[in-house]
């Protein structure tokens, strides 16, 4: 998988390989409770692991390929998207509120275009 060193102010890398289900999980922390989630698997189906409802939603074309963003209050916190044979997700998450966490459209687009 090809990910950016750093997105934006989330520095802190972590790492993960999941063999069981062949997925593997880049994590950018800007503080110990705001993530973003990068994920990629051998796979056709959603692996974001996120569940929530989102009240927007949109499918978008990038670089040939139809991502589809969803989020809330007009922040983007979740793009999903197949290429490949491969299943990709990003997601923006904070953990200490329960305020939605995301980035603008073109932000996300950013990230999915940085991806592969």
């Amino acid at each position: 998988m090809v990910v950016p060193d750093t997105i934006g102010g989330y520095k802190n890398v972590s790492y993960a390989a999941m063999k069981e289900y062949h997925l593997i999980q880049v994590q950018y922390y800007s503080d110990e409770d705001r993530c973003i989630s990068v994920r990629k698997a051998l796979d056709d189906e959603d692996i974001s692991g996120d569940y929530k409802s989102y009240s927007y939603e949109e499918k978008v074309p990038v670089d040939g390929t139809t991502v589809l963003l969803k989020g809330n209050n007009g922040l983007i916190s979740l793009a999903i998207w197949q290429k490949e044979g491969y299943s990709f997700s990003a997601g923006v998450y904070d953990y200490s509120s329960d305020k939605d966490a995301g980035l603008s459209r073109d932000e996300m687009i950013d990230i999915v275009k940085s991806i592969r």
